[in-house]
């Protein structure tokens, strides 16, 4: 089975750490999305960021298509249930999960303002 996922940080590609296109298997970059609608505040918790629900502005990233297994590697990366949630949202490049937090008032972060466009971008 296929998923698709929308990455806003480390995970996007040309991330020398951890990018997606440094994995060698079934994924494959369906491309360049932004969020379709208004309702993301993005948190710098230092070396990554992390999107959550319920803000004022769209998230701008990849999105791509995983396997079964990219997709549980994915899930381990980002600690998937305990430090991230899931949720599949629209994008400009079709439905993707995004991988948000719900409670950042228990990290210390600091806001990720918009562009002028209202577009976070990490």
């Amino acid at each position: 089975m296929s998923h698709r996922i929308f990455v806003y940080g480390t995970l996007k590609s040309g991330n020398a750490q951890r990018g997606l296109d440094l994995f060698l298997g079934s994924e494959s970059f369906v491309g360049h999305a932004i969020t379709t609608q208004e309702a993301y505040d993005m948190y710098s918790l230092g070396d990554f960021p992390a999107v959550v629900l319920g803000g004022d502005s769209k998230i701008d990233g990849e999105v791509w298509e995983v396997d079964d297994e990219m997709f549980g590697l994915v899930d381990n990366i980002e600690s998937y249930p305990e430090l991230y949630n899931r949720k599949i949202i629209p994008t400009t490049a079709g439905d993707a999960w995004i991988y948000h937090i719900e409670d950042i008032e228990s990290f210390t972060s600091e806001p990720v303002e918009p562009d002028n466009d209202n577009i976070i971008r990490w």
